[in-house]
């Protein structure tokens, strides 16, 4: 424990007294006391106010001018479902580092949250803290000294050729088959594939280009992507790109049958009234017809994964692949590392055969 008198408040011209326990040894109140009077001598050191947690959180969104609306439709989600809840009523000068704990394991073991999900609250109540010590509403960010949840990564799933030719010759009929042919021949994620316009699709140059996204859960076109790397062009096999030609004329034939009443979105894969697919009804489909297949059971993402993998297996050069899919170098070389030693076996096998290969023994001149 550690008492200090920091004199006069000028504000308020109260004495200003900070009293502060919990400390495991005499050497950590003394270095806390020390460096909360440094703090205070240059100016640096804010009384602590009686905010609580869902005032600043109040606060703190108001200061988000130049955020995307899918980012903070997750972060009021977080919000609303679990922080609120959990710590709304706290003081935020008064927060502790335990309690957080408490809070992540909660959410573990009562809600049984997903790692992901606990980690992703752990970093919006880090931002949150971050933005009061900044207003200097408290002097310490708690949420920076607490450890971050572990995460535990989910096994990446993928399909062999094999799997992709019975799940597609299922699912061919369906007229949501384009989105799952895209996902397997392009890399596409979900959200682009269901925001894909037909003004993004060149036929004369077999390309297309990702700029827009479908905001999760809801029908509403994003013109943005996930992130700079995001935003590309694809170069399409043929085979893809006419069945991208069939889609288009069988879109124009919803669109003349239906006349005023079809909404256009300009969209590859629209409802059959041209309004975006909820994606919720796409993974129904997707689910349905890999039992119909008698394929492995994956998610969607892991039909991403699998035309990442099945490029490298076959030698793509990971820059390009990388390029293809969205990602940077780093993220695709950490995320695809399982199959990374077999490219690996295969390149030293394929330098060693060129390196050592016996030169032909020169003819000598006869005598």
């Amino acid at each position: 424990m550690y008492q200090v008198d920091l004199g006069t408040d000028p504000a308020t011209g109260k004495r200003l007294q900070k009293l502060q326990r919990g400390f495991d040894t005499k050497k950590e109140a003394e270095a806390a006391c020390a460096k909360l009077i440094n703090q205070y001598s240059q100016g640096s050191y804010a009384p602590p106010k009686k905010l609580l947690m869902h005032e600043l959180v109040d606060k703190w969104i108001l200061s988000k001018k130049k955020i995307r609306d899918t980012t903070l439709t997750k972060y009021k989600r977080l919000l609303k479902n679990h922080i609120i809840p959990a710590l709304g009523y706290i003081q935020v000068s008064k927060l502790p580092d335990e309690h957080l704990n408490i809070f992540y394991e909660q959410l573990k073991t009562d809600k049984n949250l997903s790692s992901t999900s606990i980690n992703d609250v752990h970093k919006l109540c880090k931002q949150i803290l971050t933005y009061a010590v900044k207003k200097k509403f408290i002097t310490d960010n708690v949420a920076s000294i607490v450890e971050a949840p572990r995460l535990n990564k989910k096994q990446i799933q993928i399909w062999t050729y094999d799997d992709c030719r019975k799940f597609l010759d299922h699912v061919k009929e369906h007229r949501e088959y384009v989105a799952f042919l895209l996902a397997l021949t392009t890399g596409m994620r979900q959200s682009e594939i269901l925001a894909l316009t037909w003004k993004h699709v060149y036929f004369d140059r077999n390309t297309i280009s990702v700029d827009q996204t479908l905001e999760r859960g809801t029908s509403a076109l994003d013109p943005k992507v996930k992130s700079k790397n995001s935003q590309r062009s694809i170069r399409v096999d043929y085979e893809t790109m006419l069945e991208l030609k069939k889609q288009k004329k069988r879109i124009t034939k919803e669109k003349l049958y239906l006349g005023e009443e079809y909404r256009d979105f300009d969209l590859v894969i629209p409802t059959t009234k041209g309004t975006p697919i909820n994606q919720r009804n796409l993974l129904r489909t997707f689910y349905r017809y890999m039992k119909k297949a008698g394929v492995r059971q994956i998610d969607f993402h892991d039909m991403r994964h699998t035309h990442a993998s099945m490029l490298l297996q076959n030698g793509a050069n990971p820059k390009a692949v990388s390029e293809r899919l969205g990602h940077d170098v780093r993220t695709l070389m950490e995320t695809y590392a399982h199959i990374m030693p077999n490219i690996q076996e295969e390149i030293a096998a394929d330098f060693g055969s060129a390196f050592y290969q016996k030169k032909t023994p020169e003819k000598r001149n006869a005598k």
